[in-house]
């Protein structure tokens, strides 16, 4: 009977937990305003980049919300090495929060 109820308490939620990766574009813009008296002319301000610079974010989260984050830079690629590295420091953020 209890392995038939077990599934309603829904207690095994707890324990998903999932990642995901996202190219994102990196926009840093900063406007500064100038105070002109009459007649004076601005500074330039030069247009920004035409490729701007990616970034990717690796998102890992459970029920409660997010765990973990990490910002790549442009041009790295999701290893193995890279992905296991990122699953212990996953498991050390979730072991410290069970202390």
């Amino acid at each position: 009977m209890e392995l038939i109820t077990s599934h309603r308490n829904y207690q095994w939620l707890r324990n998903i937990i999932t990642g995901d990766e996202k190219w994102m574009l990196y926009i840093n813009y900063t406007y500064h305003r100038q105070w002109l008296s009459a007649g004076q002319t601005s500074v330039a301000t030069p247009k920004p980049d035409l490729y701007p610079k990616k970034v990717m974010l690796s998102v890992w989260w459970g029920v409660k919300g997010i765990i973990h984050w990490e910002i790549r830079s442009d041009g790295c690629s999701i290893t193995a090495d890279l992905y296991c590295q990122q699953l212990d420091r996953v498991a050390a953020k979730l072991k410290g929060k069970q202390d």
